[in-house]
């Protein structure tokens, strides 16, 4: 028998060209009217009403990384009407981001399997959460939706 093959998802499907600081998320069912939260390397972000307002200054330390209970999430102007929707109910994180430091004109949201490396940790890689180990022959199967509106 062969041996096990570590495999990680992940990908870069949506990059809209956008004003970010004319721009927000939303998480979910919006409908709920609850405010989350979202911690990345010791900051909290707070979804109001269930939507973060993105800056530029959001990602000057890196990609911002969200669990996403639903996993789902909205993309969408505070100044119009047009909207993306991801929809990645097999891929339990997603990471948003732009280039660190920038007023880059973009935003991306990457659904993805697990997490990546952390900055200066070596960890053992067939331990990492969401791996999926794949036995000589298997197949994986996953997918996500993307709506524009």
């Amino acid at each position: 028998m062969g041996k096990l093959l570590p495999l990680l998802v992940g990908a870069t499907d949506v990059g809209q060209f956008v004003r970010v600081d004319d721009h927000a998320l939303a998480r979910g069912d919006e409908r709920r009217n609850e405010d989350t939260d979202a911690v990345f390397e010791h900051r909290r972000l707070v979804a109001r009403r269930g939507r973060l307002p993105l800056h530029h200054g959001l990602f000057d330390r890196d990609a911002i990384i969200l669990t996403t209970a639903s996993r789902r999430v909205r993309l969408f102007s505070n100044k119009g009407q047009r909207s993306v929707t991801l929809s990645h109910p097999g891929l339990p994180y997603l990471g948003i981001w732009h280039t660190p430091n920038s007023d880059a004109p973009f935003v991306c949201l990457e659904p993805w399997l697990a997490m990546p490396g952390r900055d200066g940790v070596v960890e053992d890689l067939m331990t990492a959460p969401g791996l999926v180990r794949l036995a000589p022959g298997a197949s994986y199967e996953n997918g996500w939706t993307i709506a524009v509106s």
